[in-house]
């Protein structure tokens, strides 16, 4: 349970956020406990201490340069509405004692500016996000086949073939694909190159066959 502020009561503890955007990109924000300060202006001037490195660090990724004096900040209380949702709110200086619950709430430390972050920092998803969105490669190499997430390049495809069907003694490798010919109809086979890979690559659905030729000087190793 919160505890109040009664004459003699244990201050309690308070949990404190420090919200900047270049950290934002991180995925989470730095968070450290301190004993409850007394005031609004009590608790800035812990921030400032708790925070020291980061604040420099977030005004120098700003400016370019490390500051002289130390940025203006504010305060604001970290609040759970009825949808479940949660934000950081603004309160008034004089209101500390009425509106902050020691034990109870989470203080949000932003540099003037930059006071409009989410509570949580936007990631750029997880790794089962990730492998989510990729698309599953079948290659075929003569009588073996693989299925394999599809790497980012071409040239990183061509590599991971050279191991997966032992191709290291080829001159080089080449990747193609099976498709419609817009004129004629007729299905053609197309080699791959880097230019347009990451193009095909999104437009198909899994899984993407594909062909794998290890090229020697004379002719074709199917």
């Amino acid at each position: 349970m919160s505890q109040s502020w009664t004459e003699g009561s244990p201050r309690g503890r308070l949990l404190l956020t420090f919200c900047t955007p270049n950290l934002e990109k991180k995925g989470t924000y730095p968070r450290t406990v301190i004993p409850c300060p007394n005031s609004y202006q009590d608790t800035l001037e812990a921030s400032r201490q708790v925070f020291a490195k980061q604040i420099k660090l977030a005004v120098a990724s700003t400016s370019g340069a490390v500051p002289d004096a130390d940025p203006d900040l504010t305060l604001k209380c970290a609040i759970t509405r009825p949808n479940g949702m949660t934000s950081w709110c603004e309160f008034q200086v004089i209101d500390w004692k009425e509106v902050i619950r020691p034990d109870g709430d989470e203080i949000g430390v932003f540099i003037q500016g930059s006071s409009d972050l989410p509570y949580e920092p936007e990631t750029t998803g997880s790794k089962e996000e990730e492998i989510e969105k990729s698309k599953f490669l079948h290659l075929v190499c003569g009588g073996s086949a693989k299925t394999i997430l599809a790497p980012a390049t071409l040239q990183d495809l061509k590599l991971l073939c050279d191991s997966l069907f032992d191709l290291g003694y080829k001159t080089s490798i080449e990747i193609s694909t099976h498709v419609r010919h817009p004129r004629t109809g007729k299905i053609i086979l197309v080699e791959l190159h880097e230019a347009s890979y990451s193009k095909f690559i999104a437009i198909q659905k899994d899984p993407i066959l594909l062909n794998v030729c290890g090229v020697i000087a004379v002719g074709k190793y199917y």
